[in-house]
């Protein structure tokens, strides 16, 4: 496939974007921080759940419980709300 065939959105070239520096996104910046934001939720659950279950939270129990409350709130908001938008944008 000819690399003329390959545009960015503003209907340069890739070949012509990569040449000149510009960085190429496959993917728009509200989809980048909702996946940032998914992924560092996760992150929070899995080792604030790890040391809440192990008991290694030491003097921070209070705050990691708090901090595992807040990262599963947010969690299952984002999940609800991506339910909502994609069951309403069906085509």
């Amino acid at each position: 496939m000819p690399a003329s065939q390959f545009t960015s959105h503003s209907g340069q070239s890739k070949r012509n974007n990569m040449e000149s520096g510009n960085k190429i996104y496959f993917y728009p910046l509200w989809l980048r921080i909702w996946h940032g934001i998914n992924a560092i939720g996760i992150i929070l659950l899995i080792i604030s759940g790890y040391l809440l279950q192990s008991g290694s939270a030491g003097d921070s129990f209070k705050l990691m419980v708090n901090l595992h409350n807040i990262a599963g709130v947010i969690s299952i908001v984002k999940l609800f709300t991506f339910s909502d938008w994609k069951c309403s944008n069906q085509e």
